[in-house]
């Protein structure tokens, strides 16, 4: 499996859930978790002095106030796997939505995961 990410973080799991090796599965999970924060969250560079050290970090400005905002997706995801033909989104309740095209790679599938996807099936 490889996993190639344009975000400056993001948590990806991936999982099968047929109890099958990656590379055999016929049904995996994946789970893609950005960075998420209220909307007009806001920092600033600021310095502390603790313990005669000076430390370079951010200082929180604005807390900001609802809705959470999710920063996009950027993942491509190549798995070794020639039973693989579909990818899936799914809402956050688990219903699937529109099928998102993947392409056969050397010996296996590769998928764009959807920007504001949070969970996709492979089949």
């Amino acid at each position: 499996m490889t996993i190639e990410s344009g975000n400056d973080y993001a948590a990806i799991s991936v999982v099968a859930m047929d109890d099958k090796p990656l590379s055999q599965s016929e049904k995996i999970l994946v789970q893609v978790g950005t960075v998420v924060r209220p909307k007009g969250w806001a920092t600033r560079p600021a310095q502390r002095k603790a313990d005669g050290k000076t430390y370079d970090g951010q200082e929180i400005v604005n807390t900001g106030s609802m809705p959470w905002q999710a920063v996009a997706a950027d993942a491509t995801l190549t798995i070794r796997n020639a039973h693989l033909h579909k990818a899936t989104p799914l809402d956050t309740a688990g219903f699937p939505l529109n099928e998102t095209p993947g392409t056969k790679a050397a010996g296996g599938f590769q998928v764009k995961v959807p920007q504001t996807g949070m969970y996709m099936v492979l089949e």
